[in-house]
């Protein structure tokens, strides 16, 4: 008798990751993690006027971005190296990222537009996004597996 194994959580964020796809996804990921950490650490010294601009405040307002555009292209390479199964999964998740971007930026903008005090959820719409892009992974590796 064949014992059903129950698939935990993490195995339907694997998906059908091969080795070298798990270790793009990693070094993908560390590279995101540090971004959001060089983004936290330069708001908070920019918020508490540790620099107020000039060179060195320039640095610190760029410095995510810098960080950024080197996760993407850390996630470039996994797609590049991925086999077409994954990055189609990707790919629809890109594609629902954008359009819930698509969704949610306008009418953020217009709200503003209108009045609406939106300063405080100024995130709402790049959080959307992420979410979506996530929902759209682990939909697709469960639909897959």
């Amino acid at each position: 008798m064949t014992e059903t194994r129950r698939r935990t959580f993490i195995d339907i964020c694997r998906g059908q990751l091969t080795p070298s796809d798990q270790s793009n996804v990693n070094r993908y990921t560390v590279l995101l993690f540090v971004w959001m950490l060089v983004f936290l650490g330069a708001t908070f010294v920019i918020t508490n006027e540790v620099v107020r601009g000039g060179a060195l405040g320039w640095l610190v307002a760029l410095m995510p971005s810098a960080f950024g555009i080197i996760a993407a292209l850390a996630y470039m390479r996994f797609l590049r190296e991925a086999d077409e199964l994954v990055r189609a999964i990707e790919l629809r998740a890109l594609a629902l990222a954008v359009g819930a971007g698509f969704a949610i930026w306008p009418a953020y903008t217009l709200l503003g537009r209108l009045g609406v005090p939106v300063d405080a959820w100024s995130e709402v719409p790049i959080m959307a996004m992420i979410g979506a892009y996530v929902f759209g992974v682990l939909a697709g590796r469960r639909h897959y597996a």
